[in-house]
């Protein structure tokens, strides 16, 4: 997508690249970019009507295209090491005001990023080779050129990356944190 000496503004974490591989917060970047950018509402009032008829009004409910709860909190420390062996620090947000949480290791990182709701789930399923992955919320897909888990649940869509050198222990891992993450949005 992007080559190695393009200037794009976004985070360093967003635009690095890795073995060949475009970094999962690049896809999450650019797709919250388009969809703030060309698919906002005009009006509060239409933006307020989007929110209650896409999630309601509980924790997890849209707002303006977003998830209104903590990234973060959507995992503990613990919940990471026990599923994915990582001795991960507390997570942080990629950038100032960003919808995604990262919790770093010396072997590896999980990002969940909070992507919005189904014009940014269909949005990636469209522009990406993905395989279905049933049983995980209301519809999920992997997304194999980044290596995350793409997810809806309750109108909420949300990414889940494990980024280790074994793809398919990132995948294995990526579906454990997403049973934990589902009922908490």
């Amino acid at each position: 997508m992007f080559g190695r000496g393009d200037a794009t503004g976004a985070s360093r974490h967003a635009t690095a690249r890795r073995g060949g591989r475009v970094a999962p917060g690049l896809v999450w970047l650019i797709v919250t970019a388009v969809l703030v950018v060309g698919c906002s509402p005009a009006s509060g009032a239409s933006r307020a009507a989007s929110a209650s008829a896409a999630g309601g009004d509980g924790p997890g409910a849209l707002t303006g295209g977003g998830w209104a709860g903590d990234v973060c909190g959507l995992l503990s420390v613990a919940e990471i090491a026990a599923d994915t062996g990582l001795d991960v620090a507390v997570g942080r947000t990629s950038t100032a005001g960003s919808r995604d949480c990262v919790w770093y290791s010396d072997r590896g990182a999980v990002t969940v990023a909070a992507l919005g709701g189904r014009t940014a789930f269909d949005s990636l399923r469209q522009q990406y080779m993905t395989s279905a992955v049933p049983g995980v919320g209301d519809a999920a897909y992997w997304l194999g050129a980044t290596g995350e888990l793409v997810l809806m649940a309750h109108g909420v869509v949300v990414s889940v990356n494990v980024d280790l050198p074994d793809p398919h222990v990132s995948y294995a891992d990526a579906l454990q944190l997403a049973a934990l993450i589902v009922p908490r949005l």
